[in-house]
């Protein structure tokens, strides 16, 4: 039975630029299609470039159309993406069952395999760190540098984290205030930004977790910038 799916690609190239990795790829997912029994009814393209090959947001579109259609999301261009932990969090976060033209393993539940995986591996780590730490204390040795715990350290660890708030929530934060303000829940607020497409700074889908964190760094005072002026509805959600 034919099935059908979204392909999702990834290029470094810029768009509008040669396209002929676009090309190889649009190729080899012709050949996968045929061998599975698929028929592809959309596409959206990744460009990866500079720091936005961290953000994905054509990933989470791929992912949304391929919900709403009940289709299959293929990952035409896997390569070195199944060794990062990252990536394949983001990819059981979607909630869609995907797969990869280049690397036929990949499934949902290889995907939580991998994790459980790298979890244990974690927790193995930290353990065995734990045990070293507690033997040289043992052995009378001192740990870490006292400097880095003092008042001053700490207030500019915490200055660090708070610009970083405000470069990512300069523009989104208000909004959001300005939403909660007429009326609508975590929820409601979160599911707006999805609908408009908007996306959080990492290009994921909104939470009301998410929505509520961003609250709490406006409420601060953090001297988040006044949002651009924008016709909103009243209707609550």
């Amino acid at each position: 039975m034919t099935r059908t799916a979204i392909a999702y690609y990834r290029t470094s190239a810029a768009p509008g630029a040669d396209e002929a990795e676009l090309k190889d790829q649009r190729i080899h997912l012709e050949r996968y299609a045929r061998v599975k029994d698929i028929h592809v009814i959309g596409e959206e393209i990744e460009y990866e470039t500079g720091q936005r090959k961290f953000e994905r947001t054509a990933l989470q579109r791929a992912a949304e159309r391929a919900r709403e259609a009940g289709a299959l999301l293929v990952i035409v261009k896997l390569d070195r993406l199944y060794m990062s932990i990252r990536f394949l969090g983001e990819l059981q976060a979607l909630g869609v069952d995907f797969a990869a033209a280049d690397y036929p393993p990949l499934s949902p539940i290889s995907v939580t395999e991998l994790l459980e995986r790298a979890e244990r591996r974690k927790q193995a780590i930290s353990v065995k760190t734990r045990q070293s730490l507690s033997a040289l204390k043992a052995q009378g040795k001192k740990l870490g540098n006292p400097q880095n715990l003092t008042p001053d350290c700490s207030a500019k660890g915490m200055a660090a984290i708070r610009a970083g708030q405000r470069r990512a929530y300069a523009e989104i934060g208000p909004y959001i205030a300005q939403l909660k303000a007429e009326g609508y829940s975590f929820a409601g607020i979160a599911k707006r930004l999805n609908e408009e497409g908007r996306t959080t700074r990492y290009g994921k889908r909104w939470t009301h977790t998410q929505v509520s964190r961003v609250l709490e760094v406006v409420e601060q005072n953090l001297e988040l910038s006044e949002p651009a002026s924008r016709p909103l509805a009243r209707q609550q959600a």
